[in-house]
C-alpha cells in the first residue's frame, strides 16, 4: 500500500472519529459513559498495533 493510500485512510478514519466525538451529548452533571466507552474501544484497537 502506498504512502498516499495510507494517508487517505488515516484522514478518513480521523474525520470519522472526530465526527463521532462531536455527536456525543456531553453535558456537565450527566452520564458520559457512552463517550468513555467509545474512546476506550478506539484505544483498545490502536493498542493492538503497538503491543
Amino acid at each position: 500500500m502506498s504512502t498516499e493510500n495510507n494517508l487517505n485512510v488515516l484522514f478518513d478514519n480521523s474525520v470519522k472519529i472526530l465526527t463521532d466525538l462531536i455527536g456525543f451529548k456531553t453535558i456537565s452533571g450527566e452520564d458520559n459513559t457512552a463517550l468513555i466507552d467509545y474512546c476506550d474501544n478506539i484505544l483498545k484497537k490502536i493498542r493492538c498495533y503497538f503491543f
